[in-house]
């Protein structure tokens, strides 16, 4: 009895936990969605290279088609830490 006292002072809502959990699978789909993006924009620049510019590429890609070693796709993951994509 004292302990629900407590959590009504405080303000604390019991499905609190839940709804992290859910705000953080939704924020980890977000994560693959936007990983999803930032290759397909990648593709879709090295196809437009292929196709308007007589298989030559540009910036980021070297001639060969690969992306050049000084860029790289990185990004914060949902638990805080840099992951290249």
């Amino acid at each position: 009895m004292d302990l629900k006292r407590h959590r009504r002072t405080m303000g604390i809502k019991p499905n609190l936990g839940v709804k992290i959990r859910k705000l953080e699978k939704r924020v980890d789909s977000m994560g693959v969605l936007i990983k999803e993006l930032r290759e397909a924009f990648l593709l879709e620049w090295k196809a437009e290279d292929e196709q308007e510019n007589d298989g030559k590429y540009r910036w980021p890609y070297d001639t060969d088609g690969n992306l050049l070693p000084n860029v790289n796709m990185t990004g914060p993951s949902s638990n805080g830490k840099i992951e290249e994509v």
